[in-house]
Parts: structure tokens; sequence; C-alpha cells
């Protein structure tokens, strides 16, 4: 190993560090925003949700910053965007087949209390 190949490597690890430390600054202000957010809701669990999001946004930032490096970086970000999807799947099918009679209360709910919220024009 010569010195000529080492000074190749630094700008795709520099770029590898300033990625994730990025993605996980984002993943924390975007865990807070999504626990506001969803606790302004009076959801359930807001800080479970929060960290959902917050979990997957750094998931995101890993496979990003991996790339950079050149370490099977389609492969992750293939890997990744199945996960994604089959869990994204999986909760739409759960709701809508499982929850039907919860979901259409919760959205007559949301459907009142926009109607009294909202002034009489």
């Amino acid at each position: 190993m010569n010195l000529n190949s080492l000074f190749i490597n630094i700008p795709g690890v520099l770029s590898f560090i300033i990625i994730l430390f990025l993605g996980s600054l984002l993943s924390m202000m975007f865990s807070v925003i999504a626990q506001i957010f969803f606790a302004a809701l009076n959801l359930k669990y807001p800080s479970f949700w929060g960290k959902i999001v917050g979990w997957s946004t750094f998931g995101i930032a890993v496979v990003f910053s991996f790339e950079q490096l050149g370490i099977a970086g389609k492969l992750l970000s293939i890997i990744l965007i199945l996960i994604t999807s089959i869990l994204g799947l999986s909760i739409v099918l759960a709701f809508g087949l499982g929850c039907k009679d919860i979901a259409r209360e919760f959205i007559i709910e949301i459907i009142k209390k926009n109607k009294t919220d909202s002034p009489d024009e």
C-alpha cells in the first residue's frame, strides 16, 4: 500500500463521516418534530412514533454514507427500500382490513372536530 492510494481514499472517508454526522443530527431533529406533531394531534405514544421517524431517518443516512465508501451501496439501498415498502404495505393492509370500523370512527371524529373548530362563514 503506497501513500498515493491512502490519499485517494481520504475524501470518501471524510464524506462518509460528514454524511453520517449530518444524518444523525437530522434524525434527532425529525424525531423531535414528529413527537411534537403527534402530541399536538393527541395521538397515543408520540414518543414511540417520534423514535420510529428518527431511526428511519438515521437508517437512510447510514445507507447514504456507506454509499460514499462504495461498500455495497446499491445492495443496501435495495434492502432498505424493500424493508420500507414491506412495512408500509403491511401497516396499510392491517389498518385497512383489520381496523376499518376504528378508521371510520377516527375519520368521523376528525371531521366533527374540524367542523366545530372552523369559524362559521
